[in-house]
């Protein structure tokens, strides 16, 4: 209901903005887990929020693990029209169910801070390449926080293959804290032109480490572009070559306020 509300004072307040007619296209950075390759532009800030459910169960013991990832929110603001400062967080809630027993955990997640820099951009805006380094904070809730700062960098690369289809990938890496591991990153995904209102995206993501085996997932979902800056989507995937059960949900809104 906050984010609800949050959304509708943005709207009231930044009316004037929300209409432009000759803005560039709304390029955003959800519901897929790869990272576009371009900047929002200077002085523009485009907020993107949405809500995610995902469902563990595993197959060989009675245990079953349900998150619900409430407002998870990215702020991006442009400074100059190569770079961008991003702010990322969310509310999470656990629910965990084995042999007669029942955990619920709630609280805020860790927060996000960083950068993103686009570092080449061909003249006809087909192929575009961005880096982006991001420390994760030790600042939610004790059932949802690492044990100290998590470093992350990636490279995202992006390319349109023609007026319908694009192509966009990234890899890298995160260190985490607590296990005292580096898993390296990586993400391809195909976005579809259906319409000039409507986009889809199928997509194969995941981490490899050496403590466990590697975590493949596939997704896919689609966009409605409202206006020129205001776009809704949904979208959904599951964990691939796994034993268990482990699937999720997520839909959203991405609301951009440009700058002059």
């Amino acid at each position: 209901m906050k984010t609800k509300f949050l959304i509708l004072f943005f709207l009231i307040t930044y009316t004037s903005n929300l209409f432009s007619q000759d803005s560039e296209p709304l390029v955003t950075d959800r519901p897929d887990a790869t990272e576009s390759s371009v900047t929002v532009g200077d002085g523009t800030l485009q907020i993107e929020t949405g809500f995610i459910f995902e469902d563990y169960t595993s197959s060989s013991i009675d245990y079953t693990q349900q998150d619900f990832h409430i407002a998870t929110t990215l702020f991006r603001y442009g400074i100059g029209t190569d770079f961008e400062l991003r702010l990322h967080g969310k509310i999470q809630s656990r629910i965990i169910e084995s042999v007669n027993n029942t955990e619920i955990y709630s609280g805020l997640n860790n927060v996000s801070v960083g950068m993103k820099y686009q570092f080449y951009g061909s003249t006809d805006g087909e192929t575009n390449g961005a880096v982006l380094a991001t420390a994760i904070l030790p600042v939610g809730s004790s059932e949802f926080s690492s044990s100290s700062i998590e470093p992350a960098l990636l490279i995202a690369l992006s390319e349109d293959l023609s007026e319908l289809f694009s192509i966009g990938t990234n890899f890298g890496g995160i260190y985490l804290s607590d296990e005292s591991e580096l898993v390296y990153l990586y993400s391809l995904a195909l976005g579809i032109g259906i319409s000039e209102k409507v986009g889809g995206f199928v997509e194969l993501f995941g981490g490899i480490r050496s403590s466990i085996s590697p975590e493949n997932f596939l997704d896919g979902g689609f966009t409605y572009l409202v206006d020129s800056d205001i776009q809704f989507d949904i979208s959904a995937g599951t964990r691939i070559f796994f034993e268990d059960t482990n699937w999720f949900v997520n839909s959203g809104v991405s609301i951009r306020f440009q700058g002059n």
